[in-house]
């Protein structure tokens, strides 16, 4: 089963009903006027009219930009914030750039909607009492296909990795993260392992898996 290339987040979620777990985050290098607002995305993980919207509410113009992974972020942004006021990193993202101290602390007390957010993502691990980040997204990471192509409807992670059905058809999310969890999932150990062996079974999987 060979996967012949890899999918962005944005192009799987378009095709299947799973979201990612994202956080908008705050930097602290920004030096930016109070007319425009540099904002750093995922590729089209935003609303057509939401710019728009917001420019017309409070006179304030959003510049755009997008990356295509959490490494890609992270690599640009260690060596200096070039002036973005908002980020949008995955979870563990979050905690890894607080360490780095790559984010500024949130005032809540500016932010009316807080009150608005479920319990649930109040105090996440990554981010204990949201100190960094408030919450965009969030979801699971599930198996796409096409119902007019798939003679077998693929119902199992065995069919990515211990089956040849459909070879050279598959691709993998391009995010490494989310790839390796999913591994560790199916293999029986937690997501959140930290065990360097149960590393290396995932890793021989997705090896074999490659040369299916």
């Amino acid at each position: 089963m060979n996967s012949k290339y890899h999918i962005s987040r944005r192009n799987f979620l378009m095709g299947s009903s799973a979201l990612a777990a994202v956080g908008i985050t705050f930097s602290p290098l920004s030096a930016n006027s109070h007319n425009e607002l540099n904002f750093y995305n995922w590729d089209d993980y935003i609303g057509e009219n939401t710019l728009s919207d917001f420019a017309d509410r409070t006179g304030i113009k959003t510049k755009l930009d997008f990356f295509a992974d959490n490494d890609e972020l992270f690599s640009k942004l260690r060596e200096g914030n070039p002036g973005y006021d908002i980020i949008v990193p995955s979870d563990i993202y979050v905690e890894k750039m607080v360490k780095a101290n790559m984010l500024e602390r949130i005032d809540q007390d500016k932010i009316s909607n807080m009150n608005n957010i479920d319990s649930n993502f109040l105090d996440p691990v990554f981010d204990p009492k949201r100190q960094y980040s408030i919450p965009y997204m969030w979801g699971s990471i599930g198996i796409g296909y096409d119902k007019k192509r798939a003679v077998i409807t693929p119902d199992s992670w065995s069919y990515l990795y211990e089956s040849n059905r459909y070879s050279g058809d598959i691709s993998l999310l391009s995010e490494a993260t989310s790839v390796m969890a999913i591994g560790l999932k199916y293999l029986g150990y937690s997501a959140n392992s930290t065990n360097p062996k149960e590393y290396k079974q995932v890793e021989e999987l997705l090896i074999n898996q490659k040369n299916t």
